[in-house]
């Protein structure tokens, strides 16, 4: 996969200087966006000096590569960009307490790092990475504000939230305090993807983020980042503007490791709404679920499951026809969006029925451990798994 991107910020047109910072460094695959804020006016110093650790921890932590390619584990560089986005954060830290006149400053992150065919995303604050796919434009980011926490636990109206300006409140950032929560996340990357990282001075005035196509389908990238910055001063320009457009194209086989099934679920996520277990998922949660998701193929003809198996997961039919043949013989067939298994992501459960391939087909099979670990990790996520699981029991009883 070949890796390119470009930025730009501009200073907007009320504030008194540019407190934003990006780096772009397409050698090491490597793209921030901060925000600096707070510190009697010294964002900007924030920002810069959170950037600027984040890429040299990695630098100086580069064995971190070479333990990857040796093992294959992804986890390996998940925890290195976590690590570097938290040496970050002690960096502002320190250095906002060593100097009375730097208080209080903090800053926002948001950083990505490629590796082959997968992106890896850093992330704490309110700046945004959005992912352009197949004429659809992804979130693939949850803002840490005050207003999307209440949100989320609906102890206020929308009016009131936006009344006293709640999703200006950060409740995460760098450097205010020593330490600080990163999102991270691992997700693939298909070739044409496009990601776009940027500060709140220019998603502040996106409605939808689909917003952002026309302004990518210039032959240069440098014109659709100057458009994305009008965009922003159009709309009031009230905040320091930030982007870095991030394109991605094949190159020889780099690209192998993906199975047919797996890319055709990645290229159409609207696909995984209509099965129960990822209904009202967003990006970074779907992604989640994918990660600890296998996908099998079978051949016409194939036994999938014998009778009283015993299993360890649901199975999600996603392509192809299935046959389903009971203990008496009689048989059902099955076409896409067919679940069985479902039962044993929260008890013990054996199949009351053989499972075998009528033609080719797809599989998607979460295992009840998986299962179980996502809801464990992430329990907000873990709520919403356990509201799809429990709806669709219900729609299956009835």
């Amino acid at each position: 996969m070949r890796i390119e991107g470009k930025g730009i910020t501009d200073q907007g047109l009320k504030r008194a200087r540019n407190e934003d910072s990006i780096y772009v460094d397409n050698d090491q695959h490597l793209y921030i966006v901060c925000d600096g804020v707070g510190g009697g006016g010294n964002g900007h110093i924030a920002s810069k000096m959170a950037a600027e650790a984040t890429s040299d921890f990695i630098a100086k932590n580069d064995s971190a590569f070479h333990d990857f390619y040796k093992t294959g584990n992804i986890k390996i560089l998940e925890d290195l960009l976590k690590n570097a986005v938290q040496e970050a954060c002690t960096v502002v830290f320190n250095a906002s307490h060593k100097d009375p006149n730097l208080t209080g400053m903090a800053s926002t992150m948001t950083a990505l790092l490629f590796i082959n065919d997968k992106a890896i995303l850093g992330h704490v604050g309110d700046s945004r990475l959005y992912l352009a796919r197949n004429n659809q434009v992804y979130v693939v980011t949850e803002d840490h504000t005050l207003g999307r926490e209440v949100r989320e636990r609906q102890v206020m109206s929308e009016e009131d939230i936006k009344k006293n300006k709640l999703d200006h409140i950060l409740n995460r950032s760098i450097g205010y305090f020593k330490s600080v929560e990163v999102d991270t996340l691992v997700f693939d990357i298909l070739p044409g993807d496009e990601l776009i990282l940027c500060s709140d001075g220019l998603h502040n005035y996106l409605r939808r983020p689909v917003q952002l196509l026309p302004m990518l389908e210039h032959d240069e990238v440098n014109s659709s980042l100057k458009e994305m910055v009008e965009f922003a001063l159009k709309g009031g320009g009230s905040d320091n503007i930030s982007v870095i457009i991030i394109q991605t194209k094949l190159e020889d086989s780099i690209y192998m490791g993906f199975d047919s099934g797996r890319n055709e679920l990645l290229n159409d996520f609207s696909i995984l709404d209509k099965i129960y277990l990822f209904k009202g998922l967003n990006f970074i949660r779907i992604n989640r679920l994918l990660n600890v998701c296998e996908t099998i193929e079978f051949a016409p003809g194939d036994t999938i499951k014998q009778l009283n198996e015993r299993l360890t997961g649901v199975y999600i039919l996603y392509s192809g026809e299935i046959e389903t043949i009971d203990k008496d013989g009689e048989s059902q067939i099955h076409a896409k969006g067919k679940i069985f298994g479902q039962a044993s992501l929260m008890k013990e459960y054996t199949l009351p029925f053989k499972v075998k391939a009528n033609t080719s087909c797809i599989l998607l099979h979460v295992s009840s451990h998986n299962y179980q670990g996502l809801c464990r990790k992430h329990p907000r996520f873990g709520v919403k798994l356990l509201e799809n699981f429990i709806e669709g029991i219900d729609l299956e009883n009835h």
